[in-house]
């Protein structure tokens, strides 16, 4: 079974597509689904935005209704003719006018079927700034949802970083683990011809088997942990079509140089979206504010009607087709809460105010805190040369001393496990200090130029 998992293994190392950082982002680009919800909010916020613009136009309406009156609408002349009569004060005269109108029948002015359609036009002239406030506010949240897409493509570079190097960086300690079991299987075989020589005892023999199957068993743990990395790099590129593999290395080059830590507080805060976000939450409360004043302003419309009715009866006859006119409203008693709603907008803008100067401070502290772990990492990854250069003198020396039987068996393997330990050690130095180039670039945007500094 080891044979055939060791196998597959290597089948898929064969037929591994290598990828670079800068491929590996386009393809997160091309595929996160993330970023495509937040390409998604992005076109959300332009058609809210278009949507506030249709405030400046008028609003038509068209209505139409027909009804059926239980009684057409009449006039009941008789008895208008009457209470007539009795301010006359002639009976003679009286009698005839109460004599006609006897013979008087109501008069119908609208029969029992009616049809009307209308077309009603309503303008703002002004709304106390209210319009200008809203399309104002829309305009922000579209900038505030742009601001929201470069953050989410800021933090998955960031993310992506981490993943694609940490499968670089299990690359090349499952590398030095596999040398580490090599040595540790080579020393064991020249233990066994030296015992066979009789030149050391039989536990000299014993110390190197349990180093080699120690070894053995941290390079099983290295591959598993290889495909952990390897399963989250495939699931943040979305592409399970193809095997890939990471061709960079965890190489720190001597003359690689940061960008200065002024130059990046400088493009942080002047670019940095989450800041920007702020910067937009104090623009939102002031828009915020003058929406809520406007209720307190007159508002002025034009406003007119045209009328279809039918015109077979005396009341469809007389009504008129169309009017316009100018109209005024003012809230004199408001029960929603108008000034309260006021007074909150004032003191939103304090608590924005408050949270962006907060915002900066803990923006600026962090480039700095990450500006200074990116120059120790390098300056530690120079320092360990040293170390790895003095622990393979020492493994050398421990070899010789051994096969000359001057030394002993735990000797090779300290020697052995002090080397590895020195080059993982420099292999998780150059990734914290990738890892932190690659966060000064998200949070300066400066993403585009993160190879000249790995």
């Amino acid at each position: 079974m080891k044979k055939i998992a060791l196998a597959i293994c290597l089948c898929s190392s064969l037929f591994a597509t290598n990828l670079s950082f800068e491929n590996a982002w386009q393809l997160v680009l091309n595929n996160n689904h993330a970023l495509k919800a937040g390409n998604i909010a992005v076109q959300k916020a332009e058609k809210l935005n278009d949507a506030n613009t249709m405030l400046y136009l008028p609003k038509i309406d068209l209505s139409a209704s027909y009804m059926y009156l239980g009684d057409p609408v009449s006039l009941d002349s008789k008895e208008l003719v009457k209470d007539l009569a009795q301010e006359i004060s002639t009976p003679a005269l009286q009698g005839i006018v109460n004599n006609l109108a006897d013979r008087l029948t109501p008069l119908n002015l609208s029969n029992q079927n009616v049809v009307m359609a209308s077309v009603k036009i309503l303008y703002p002239l002004y709304a106390g700034g209210a319009i200008k406030a809203v399309n104002e506010l829309g305009k922000l949240a579209l900038k505030d949802s742009k601001e929201a897409l470069r953050l989410k493509t800021l933090s998955t570079f960031e993310k992506l970083a981490g993943i694609y190097y940490g499968v670089v960086l299990n690359q090349e300690m499952l590398k030095t683990l596999q040398e580490v079991e090599n040595g540790h299987k080579l020393h064991l075989e020249n233990a066994k011809k030296l015992q066979q020589a009789g030149q050391i005892a039989k536990i000299e023999v014993l110390s190197a088997q349990v180093a080699y199957n120690r070894s053995k068993n941290d390079t099983l743990k290295a591959k598993d942990s290889l495909e952990v990395a390897q399963l989250a790099l495939q699931t943040i590129l979305s592409d399970d079509k193809l095997d890939y593999k990471p061709s960079s290395k965890l190489i720190i080059k001597s003359n690689s140089k940061a960008p200065s830590l002024k130059i990046l507080l400088d493009k942080t805060l002047s670019s940095y979206p989450m800041l920007n976000q702020v910067k937009l939450k104090e623009e939102q409360a002031k828009e915020a504010l003058k929406l809520a004043r406007s209720s307190f302003i007159p508002h002025f419309a034009l406003f007119g009607s045209y009328t279809y009715h039918r015109h077979d009866s005396i009341l469809g006859s007389s009504m008129p087709s169309w009017y316009v006119g100018v109209g005024m409203t003012m809230p004199l008693l408001d029960n929603t809460g108008s000034y309260q709603k006021f007074q909150a907008s004032k003191i939103a803008q304090l608590e924005v105010s408050q949270i962006k100067a907060q915002a900066i401070k803990d923006i600026s502290l962090l480039v700095e805190k990450t500006y200074k772990e990116a120059l120790q990492a390098k300056e530690f990854y120079f320092v360990l040369n040293s170390s790895i250069a003095l622990a393979e003198e020492n493994l050398k020396l421990q070899e010789q001393a051994f096969k000359q039987g001057m030394g002993t068996s735990t000797s090779v393997v300290d020697a052995r496990n002090l080397l590895s330990k020195a080059k993982i050690e420099q292999q998780s130095v150059a990734y914290k200090y990738i890892l932190s180039i690659a966060k000064l670039m998200a949070l300066s945007d400066q993403i585009q130029t993160f190879s000249q500094y790995q």
